[in-house]
């Protein structure tokens, strides 16, 4: 997604703008969030000094209106552009390509073979093609473009395989944080070649905090 507007932000800015916008989804409604000082966790994750500081970057920031009283009142103009969910038709889409119904001890084997490659088909069996899908969701991404390469296309099969059973993961949201993630902490981005284990690392993890979160909510 190109906007100069992001474009001109400093690494330290951009990653406060991502974090922001995740919170926000998580916390607020529509793109609007209220914040009450101190808001301590939120000062700690824009890793600001307090609350003051965090509203003077929060102001610097583009495409916020930002409303001072009582309680500071935090909207996004163009949320539907940044962080409005509407991959839930796309997803569907990309989940009627043809996969494997095979589950158990098959699967698991595949996961396990899987493990310790970064990318690429299982040996001696063609990959199909990256589903246009996916590779735009993809090549929207700052850091993990490399993974849209027709090399990777055994990776995602794989991947397809192992977390299709899980309704509350969709590949666009989490390819979108994964980026946002890499973005803010440029001291821990992967090689090219470990993306593929970042990918996959990131999506168990997706996984396991889905099912926390399932299970309070049971």
């Amino acid at each position: 997604m190109a906007d100069p507007s992001l474009d001109n932000l400093s690494i330290a800015q951009f990653g406060r703008w991502c974090k922001l916008g995740t919170y926000t989804k998580a916390h607020g409604q529509d793109g609007t969030v209220t914040l009450v000082s101190p808001a301590k966790i939120l000062v700690s994750m824009l890793q600001c000094d307090d609350f003051q500081h965090m509203i003077a970057c929060i102001e610097e920031m583009p495409n916020l209106t930002v409303s001072l009283g009582t309680n500071t009142v935090v909207s996004f103009r163009n949320w539907a552009k940044y962080q409005g969910d509407f991959s839930t038709a796309r997803v569907r889409k990309f989940r009627q390509m043809k996969r494997s119904k095979r589950r158990g001890e098959e699967k698991r084997g595949e996961e396990k073979r899987g493990e310790g490659k970064d990318v690429g088909a299982e040996p001696g069996k063609p990959a199909a093609p990256i589903p246009p899908t996916l590779a735009a969701w993809l090549a929207e991404t700052r850091h993990l473009q490399p993974l849209g390469n027709g090399r990777c296309a055994g990776l995602w099969q794989t991947l397809e395989r192992a977390y299709d059973q899980y309704p509350w993961l969709f590949f666009e949201d989490e390819i979108r944080k994964a980026d946002a993630w890499l973005e803010a902490n440029p001291s821990r981005r992967p090689t090219p070649k470990g993306l593929g284990r970042f990918i996959r690392s990131w999506l168990e993890r997706a996984v396991e905090m889905g099912r926390r979160h399932h299970a309070k909510g049971a």
